[in-house]
């Protein structure tokens, strides 16, 4: 009887003293800015019994090391607990965000981790036009004169998704930092192996669908909503126009020759993006050691 109380005395020591309720499950989803991330949380924010946005790096280690944390004792009969993990970069929250899912799981809560990548020209003609439309607060930094094809190759940075995997966002610029090709293939190969899914933004019904089966739930992909544009305009059911003033450029705007220059720039996004489509690991090798990634 002694050693059961010395035992329940030692765990409460343990665990913190604010701890919170471990949840019923858990969906952890690293949000990169433009590739369709509001849909997803608008779909699966309504029914979660707790979400969390974090947006900068305490708020994310904060709601990392609570989910580690939390009372097995004090479990959640129903709901989920959506953290998403936006716009900041996701390698500092590597160990943490695979800390809490270990520890979750030993607690017998299921965890569900995922995220996507977005065809690079459409993902560099969304940060375009939402950097550089009216209203935007970053519009200045956009160069002069009307929206444009031109302004939009010259506006950009380079990799802007590996960027923001590694530093963050730093909105339509990019980073100024000098990363080697080894730096993106090491981000990318990390991102994918904490994700249970990797999704891309031209199938993102797949990782909603993927998603609703592991919460065992049904949402309405179908209703109207902000959301995104894919290819040339495209719209489908679980896409309409992104509502930030008129989108311009759109693909069937730019020439062979911007595409070139676009693809250029984004050209080590677009080997973790063919390596999702292709489910072929190892093919951003391709691309050569000395390319760098970033903004010069």
């Amino acid at each position: 009887m002694a050693a059961t109380a010395s035992l329940v005395v030692l765990v409460a020591a343990i665990r913190p003293a604010n701890a919170i309720p471990c949840p019923n499950k858990a969906v952890f989803f690293y949000h990169l800015p433009k590739t369709g991330g509001s849909t997803f949380t608008h779909l699966f924010r309504p029914g979660s019994s707790h979400f969390v946005s974090a947006r900068s790096y305490a708020d994310a280690q904060s709601a990392l090391r609570g989910l580690r944390d939390c009372d097995e004792r004090a479990k959640e009969a129903r709901g989920w607990f959506l953290l998403e993990v936006h716009p900041i970069a996701f390698l500092p929250h590597e160990a943490l965000w695979l800390d809490a899912k270990e520890s979750l799981r030993s607690k017998g809560v299921p965890v569900f981790a995922t995220g996507f990548l977005r065809d690079p020209v459409d993902h560099a003609l969304s940060v375009y036009n939402w950097c550089c439309g009216q209203e935007s607060a970053q519009r200045q930094n956009c160069g002069l004169g009307p929206r444009s094809p031109a302004q939009l190759v010259s506006a950009l940075g380079k990799n802007l998704q590996c960027t923001n995997i590694v530093e963050g966002w730093h909105g339509q610029r990019g980073t100024r930092t000098i990363f080697t090709v080894d730096t993106c293939i090491s981000a990318f190969a990390r991102y994918r192996d904490a994700m249970d899914s990797v999704g891309v933004t031209s199938r993102l019904e797949a990782t909603i669908a993927a998603v609703e089966t592991f919460l065992n739930v049904s949402v309405n992909a179908a209703t109207e909503r902000p959301g995104i544009i894919t290819g040339a305009g495209r719209t489908g059911p679980t896409y309409v126009a992104e509502k930030h003033n008129k989108i311009y450029p759109q693909r069937a705007d730019l020439s062979d020759s911007d595409l070139e220059k676009i693809v250029l720039a984004q050209r080590l996004d677009f080997a973790m993006y063919q390596a999702l489509e292709l489910g072929v690991n190892g093919s951003m090798a391709l691309f050569g050691r000395t390319e760098a990634c970033g903004s010069a």
